[in-house]
């Protein structure tokens, strides 16, 4: 409980700062969309939904601070192989919610293709049914790339991201999220 309230307001605090407009040096960006979230892209494991919402502040021509929420919904099943056929079985399913900050590098500032990466620093708030009933606050660490197709107001944006939790269940709870979604500048 104490590293969830401590964690929720070191993200306050921060928000806080970024929402300061006197730092900022030309656009500030506000995106959401809705992405697809696998917990190893390279096995047969679970995978999942989810949605996003960030808010990006620039500070400089090629740098930016991003703060996102992003919310994850896995369906947990266990398939076996019982006389010759496949069978899944549902196991529960599973809620993840990081909250990261991340220091957006942006390669290809002021073009129409705004190619960017970024290591991600936070925390997730992870929880569950069935097989998963225990709820959890854990220390979340990542990179990921992401690219901006548009120079107006509105824009498209793309994005690959990996995400590590670490958690008391297993080593780390690795996530890839591909998102995509709409931005607009302000």
């Amino acid at each position: 409980m104490k590293r969830t309230i401590g964690a929720s307001a070191v993200t306050l605090a921060l928000f806080a700062v970024m929402c300061n407009p006197a730092i900022a040096e030309d656009n500030t960006l506000r995106f959401g969309g809705a992405g697809y979230v696998a917990t190893d892209l390279f096995s047969d494991s679970d995978t999942g939904y989810g949605a996003f919402v960030d808010y990006e502040r620039t500070l400089t021509r090629r740098f930016g601070l991003d703060f996102a929420i992003q919310w994850a919904h896995y369906d947990i099943e266990l398939e076996e192989a019982l006389l010759g056929k496949k069978q899944k079985e549902s196991l529960g399913s599973l809620d993840m919610i990081p909250v990261t900050l991340s220091p957006n590098i942006h390669l290809t500032p002021g073009t129409g293709v705004d190619f960017y990466v970024r290591p991600s620093i936070g925390f997730a708030y992870i929880t569950g049914d069935g097989a998963t009933d225990d709820s959890t606050t854990d220390l979340a660490y990542g990179v990921g790339l992401g690219l901006d197709i548009g120079r107006n107001k509105w824009m498209f944006v793309t994005g690959v991201d990996w995400l590590s939790v670490e958690t008391d269940v297993e080593d780390n709870f690795d996530n890839v999220i591909v998102k995509a979604g709409a931005a607009v500048r302000y």
